[in-house]
């Protein structure tokens, strides 16, 4: 029964460290998930397709340097490893604090954009928490359409202010 609780805070500390996650990134970088957002709004099936890809890619050829360097002793590996691998972690981290503003918007329009985060950062880690529906179906959806909505908005040139 202990083990079950210790779940149950460690779920609970990690959706509340994600949300602050979320809402420092919209505040530091609201151009950036601004742009991510409108991409992954304008072409979600692209985005996912180009999330998928990425994101695989960046994860096995990471985790497969990781692998080799400490199969092979070659601990110079460990470089690029540690390299693809922050890669796929900002860009992660990126889409999903854009998918968690596109939720937010989508689910409470009323509300006030730190609200809106707040309750969809919520909302995004129980579903994902949801056994295997949510492990193995939402949580890769939700990550390949966070990383290929960044990797498409970063692509995107920014609107020229007018003078």
């Amino acid at each position: 029964m202990a083990e079950g609780l210790r779940l149950i805070v460690i779920g609970l500390l990690s959706a509340a460290s994600l949300t602050g996650l979320f809402l420092a990134l919209a505040a530091l970088f609201p151009a950036v998930v601004r742009r991510s957002v409108e991409a992954m709004d304008d072409a979600p099936g692209r985005a996912v397709a180009l999330g998928l890809a990425n994101g695989l890619f960046l994860a096995v050829v990471g985790l497969g340097l990781t692998s080799l360097s400490q199969g092979s002793g070659l601990d110079l590996l460990q470089i690029p490893a540690i390299a693809f691998l922050s890669l796929f972690l900002i860009t992660l981290c990126f889409g999903l604090a854009a998918v968690v503003q596109l939720v937010g918007e989508r689910l409470f329009p009323g509300a006030g954009p730190v609200r809106q985060r707040i309750w969809a950062s919520l909302v995004l880690a129980l579903g994902t928490l949801t056994p295997f529906v949510g492990w193995f179906g939402l949580f890769p959806y939700v990550a390949a359409l966070g990383i290929g909505g960044f990797l498409l908005g970063w692509l995107r040139r920014p609107a020229l202010a007018e003078e």
